[in-house]
This record gives C-alpha cells, structure tokens and sequence, in this order.
C-alpha cells in the first residue's frame, strides 16, 4: 500500500512537538483527510486578503474606488471586515475584488468547489435597477480558461444571502494556483436613499 505523508508541528513556548501523519494514497482517502483539516471542506478567502485587480500586489483600500470595491474595517470586538462597493446611488458601474489561492494539498484530489460569497446583498436601499455579483476563476498555471460555470446572480436585496459559484475541477493540476476575480456590477438612477452592495468573505468549499 502506498503511503503519502503530512508533516506538522505545535508550539508551546519553547517546545516544539512535530508530527508526521501517514495516510493511504488513495485519492477518495486522501481528499477526507483534508476536509477533517480544514473545516469540513469549507477555506475561508478573508475580506482582508482581498487585492486590487489591476495591481494585485497592492490589497484592496479602506473604502471602495471608482472600479474596487473596499475592505471595510469594523471596529475590533465589534464588528467584522466586510466587502462593500461603497453607495451607489445614481451610479452605473463595476467594482472588483480579486483573490489568488494555492490549495495547501494536490488540487487533482478534488471531486467538486464551489465559490461561496458569503452574506451578499444589499445594506439600507436596494438599487433602483438592478446589482448583481459574478466570479472569474482561472488556474494561474493556465490563465486563459475560464474555470467558474455559473452565471452572474442578483444580490439587489435587504435579505443577505449566500452566493455560490461552480469551480470545474478536471484541468486542475497538484500545484494549481486559483486567480479569482469578483465583480458587483450595479445599476441606478433613482438615488432612493443610501445603498451600499455588500458581502462578507470568501469562501472555497470542497469534496
């Protein structure tokens, strides 16, 4: 039998404990494994790891630009950083995140993923025509394919809401890098008040 391994190690002050974990090879085995490690199959993209999709060495700013959409900062032991394109009132446009992400195991393991935006909708007023948010996912090790299947999806709502997205998984090679771009496109005229497009965090859920 085939054996693959997993080196860790915990830290208690000065105390280093490693650890080696060996595992059956098999692919079904192996991709269990790593939902135990990571939360059930469910990694979590930060608002604040989010970048700027033009220049994405450079993180999203404090608050949403004419074309980027903000990392928005609560107030520690308050409230939680959140997405948010800023009011968009009278305004016609599209604001982008992007996010780059190597899975920590062989991406060839996985069955299914699904891009999660978590929380999406509206905060205040809904828009007078219409927002939405989609997904552009590529392999960074094959940037021209499109690996996201899903539509655009209306988030012009009060009531928040988790958005998916289906990731295709078949051209994924051990080392796929994912370059994921969010866009929350909107649409008014009306100013009926302040509305302001907002979601979470990311999330990458996997079997």
């Amino acid at each position: 039998m085939a054996l693959n391994y997993r080196d860790s190690a915990i830290r208690y002050g000065d105390l280093t404990i490693a650890q080696r974990f060996a595992f059956d090879a098999g692919a079904a085995f192996n991709i269990e494994f790593f939902r135990s490690m990571y939360g059930g199959g469910r990694i979590v993209l930060p608002a604040s790891d989010g970048r700027i999709h033009d220049a994405p060495a450079v993180g999203l700013p404090a608050a949403a630009t004419a074309d980027d959409l903000g990392c928005v900062s609560g107030t520690f032991l308050t409230a939680k950083p959140l997405l948010q394109a800023g009011d968009v009132g009278t305004l016609n446009s599209t604001r982008y995140g992007r996010w780059i992400f190597q899975f920590p195991f062989d991406a060839t393991l996985l069955t299914t993923l699904t891009l999660r935006a978590k929380n999406a909708g509206m905060l205040t007023t809904v828009a007078g025509t219409s927002c939405s948010i989609d997904a552009q996912v590529v392999d960074q090790l094959d940037p021209d394919a499109e690996l996201c299947t899903t539509a655009l999806q209306s988030i012009n709502s009060l009531t928040l809401a988790d958005k998916d997205f289906t990731i295709g998984t078949t051209t994924l090679v051990a080392n796929s890098v994912l370059d994921i771009r969010i866009a929350v496109a909107y649409v008014d005229a009306g100013d009926a008040g302040v509305m302001i497009p907002t979601l979470d965090h990311l999330e990458l859920i996997f079997t």
